[in-house]
């Protein structure tokens, strides 16, 4: 189903929040990598990231030691992303991470300029779209079978994050890597996220035993589909269920349904309407 932009464009409630919040961890990862470019003794962006202590985990506890560029700050924020997921979810990869804030703005860029007639974003098939989720734990489970060997980070050299907020785009490789997801970004939104974020593949099993998350009341229901056109994953709220592995937690479709108020952020079904 094709988003519609000007519902999209007058989202509330949670919406400026979220915003607001994406802006500042951006700004986060662009000071950091400000500070190591002024000072190469301070830490790389790399140093903070929560799947570097996932690609690290083997090197720490085979031989004492962190991979290139990873430090202990990353299995603390890696820790802290964990705790809020577990009664949240991926909440993470809708607020707070700014490889996909990036995402965001770079739909939104791709609406203003090429969707002026319907076409961008596009939105992928569903049987193209659900064998492509996989490849996300396929990436996952390629970063730890290098890991056993590995000195630095295994999926460093093509991870959109070290090269855009660290500005790395130093070789043949990295500038590929910038224009590849620049591209993907602008023709489907969240790309990264939904098909190749290894960190991504570790918090969707914890996405589906989280407990507060968009709930729906289908009495309230009225299946005008709004929901589903603002969700930048693609997914169906009311058919898909709330609960779906791949939801990032932006309560995008809690926005869309201010009025109907069939959709509400709760901890538990009741029974009751929202």
């Amino acid at each position: 189903m094709k988003r519609d932009s000007r519902l999209i464009g007058r989202l509330g409630h949670w919406a400026p929040w979220r915003r607001a919040s994406q802006v500042i961890f951006v700004l986060l990862a662009l000071f950091g990598a400000v500070r190591h470019a002024l000072d190469a003794a301070a830490p790389t962006v790399e140093a903070s990231c929560p799947f570097g202590a996932v690609e690290t985990a083997w090197s720490v506890v085979a031989r004492d030691t962190f991979l290139r560029n990873v430090g202990p700050a990353s299995g603390i924020v890696l820790a802290i992303v964990l705790l809020f997921a577990i009664p949240l979810g991926r909440v993470f990869c809708g607020w707070a991470c700014p490889v996909g804030s990036l995402q965001t703005g770079l739909a939104w860029v791709s609406r203003r300029l090429l969707g002026r007639r319907g076409t961008f974003p596009l939105s992928p098939p569903v049987w193209i779209d659900r064998p492509l989720r996989w490849l996300k734990a396929l990436v996952l489970g390629w970063v730890l079978w290098r890991s056993v060997t590995a000195v630095v980070p295994p999926l460093a050299p093509f991870c959109p994050y070290r090269t855009v907020f660290d500005w790395s785009a130093s070789s043949t490789l990295s500038i590929g890597v910038v224009l590849l997801f620049t591209a993907t970004s602008l023709a489907i939104e969240r790309f990264w996220c939904g098909y190749l974020c290894p960190l991504g593949a570790i918090l969707a099993p914890i996405n589906v035993l989280s407990p507060l998350r968009p709930r729906v009341n289908h009495d309230r229901c009225i299946s005008c589909g709004r929901c589903q056109r603002v969700c930048p994953i693609g997914i169906d709220p009311v058919n898909d269920g709330t609960d779906h592995p791949e939801c990032i937690r932006c309560y995008a479709c809690v926005d869309a349904c201010d009025r109907q108020r069939a959709i509400k952020l709760a901890a538990r079904s009741t029974g009751q309407q929202p």
